[in-house]
């Protein structure tokens, strides 16, 4: 499926492996997404080699919100490291608006620097593909970790 979703990441801070932050997925289509539908963001591997034992979502309560969208589901799958969301369109109505998805219990990457091989799918109510983005990168982590 050719990229038909453009996707910006941003996580709510720049410090290095911080937890219980938010990561924000800011959604502009390219088709049309429908009134009710989801969101599948595929997450990388938390850093190299962590396999099934460290994942950048705390899978025992994500919460998940919206802008323009209600969320009426909010579920991570850590083994395939998969968060799904449903949505329902404020207006219930289809729509080619720009959107954001906001998820709490990220952490972020163990380094300074990107961490790619974030990719967002788009699905109608019955999980069928609507829209995919490229592969995404993660930027903006600059900040070093302190120790007390």
């Amino acid at each position: 499926m050719p990229a038909s979703l453009a996707v910006t990441l941003k996580s709510s801070s720049k410090e290095v492996g911080a937890k219980g932050l938010q990561l924000t997925a800011a959604l502009t289509p390219n088709t049309l997404l429908r009134a009710n539908g989801r969101f599948v963001i595929h997450f990388p591997e938390y850093y190299g080699g962590a396999g099934d034992s460290v994942y950048m979502l705390n899978s025992l309560g994500p919460e998940c919100f919206g802008t323009k969208l209600a969320v009426t589901s909010c579920r991570y799958n850590p083994s395939l490291r998969q968060l799904t969301v449903g949505y329902s369109m404020n207006n219930g109505k289809d729509s080619r608006q720009r959107h954001s998805i906001t998820v709490t219990t990220f952490k972020n990457p163990v380094s300074v620097g990107a961490k790619t091989g974030f990719m967002v799918v788009s699905q109608d109510d019955e999980g069928r593909p609507i829209g995919q983005s490229p592969v995404l990168t993660l930027g903006g982590i600059s900040k070093p970790t302190t120790f007390d």
